[in-house]
């Protein structure tokens, strides 16, 4: 993991391009970031696309693991100078690494790059956390993420996202192919979760949830091939 990215994990907090000390919080953490870049170099990704950027710890992480690959990434952030005072940025490009930066909507962004006919391999998804709004987001990558691309989503432990997450896990051409953290307390939890509906547990997991493999903060979907279904597929979720 690039040297400033530890340091930012280790001391919660960099110098930024103007000698100001700038303090870290919110933050993509350590672990979620090498679930990241593990991803990526596992499946020798190079075109990577993330919604949100604010502290860019996430985006530091991913631009370093594409760049392996010869590849290059883009971020997207409405509020990355007006709110962020573009941290995100400054970390990056001190790290020495560039990423194509649009301080916009996703649902503005993607579009445009489904127009001029763009393709990713990865995606990060932490932005908002409305069912609605990350549907679009969700609904518009699937468009432009290629056969065998994968998609991240953060914060699954919202309710309003993790309902998301349960709905896109059952599609036909999608399947949970990693999380982060891995809880081994869910294969001691089995025997128990085969008569419940619910497993009970304080964060609210369901058994269908379970089954699904949606068992982290972070959920990894890879896409399997094209939409097929037909106009009047459904699941419950």
């Amino acid at each position: 993991m690039n040297a400033l990215l530890e340091h930012v994990f280790e001391k919660r907090q960099f110098t930024n391009s103007n000698n100001e000390v700038v303090a870290i919080n919110s933050e993509t953490p350590k672990g979620q970031c090498e679930f990241l870049q593990t991803l990526i170099r596992e499946h020798n990704f190079s075109s990577a696309i993330e919604v949100g950027l604010a502290h860019g710890t996430s985006t530091l992480a991913i631009a370093e693991a594409v760049a392996e690959n010869k590849g290059s990434s883009v971020a997207m952030d409405p509020y990355e100078r007006s709110y962020w005072n573009s941290v995100g940025l400054d970390l990056v490009a001190q790290a020495g690494y560039q990423v194509e930066f649009i301080e916009d909507f996703s649902y503005r962004v993607i579009p445009k790059f489904l127009e001029a006919g763009r393709k990713f391999d990865f995606a990060y998804v932490d932005s908002t956390k409305l069912t609605d709004w990350l549907m679009t987001d969700f609904f518009l990558i699937d468009k432009a993420l290629v056969n065998g691309g994968i998609i991240v989503f953060d914060d699954v432990n919202y309710p309003s996202i993790r309902k998301l997450v349960r709905y896109i896990a059952q599609l036909p051409h999608y399947q949970v192919v990693g999380s982060w953290p891995y809880n081994n307390r869910w294969s001691a939890a089995r025997k128990v979760a085969k008569n419940w509906l619910t497993l009970g547990l304080r964060d609210g997991l369901s058994l269908k949830d379970f089954r699904l493999g949606l068992i982290g903060r972070s959920v990894a979907l890879r896409k399997t091939g094209d939409d097929t279904r037909e106009y009047d597929w459904h699941r419950k979720f």
